[in-house]
């Protein structure tokens, strides 16, 4: 079968919180993970619906507890979980004008 997925998958050991305001949480393990979002076993896909955009909070060993919860999106249903895609915000997260000289690589 050919690889069609845009991003390498890396498999982890995480945890993760899903957070919706209205439907409250759930917390599953996070088979694998990319740069375009994650997949989430060990919680039931009934509950979850496509397009469904909640707060994902990674816990774990090594995850930066300091971070705050990732937008995402339901984008597939399986039996075994779900798919996140990361919600890109409305607005830019950062401002790279603002990066002074001394916090730039000195090979740039």
């Amino acid at each position: 079968m050919e690889e069609n997925r845009k991003y390498p998958r890396v498999r982890t050991g995480y945890q993760v919180r899903l957070t919706h305001r209205q439907y409250g949480y759930w917390v599953g393990s996070v088979a694998n993970m990319s740069e375009g979002g994650i997949f989430v076993a060990e919680l039931r896909p009934s509950e979850f619906t496509l397009g469904l955009e909640i707060d994902a909070a990674i816990l774990g060993e090594g995850w930066d507890k300091g971070l705050p919860a990732l937008r995402m999106k339901v984008i597939r249903i399986e039996e075994k979980g779900i798919a996140l895609a990361f919600v890109e915000p409305d607005y830019p997260l950062w401002d790279s004008g603002k990066l002074s000289e001394s916090t730039q690589s000195p090979n740039q």
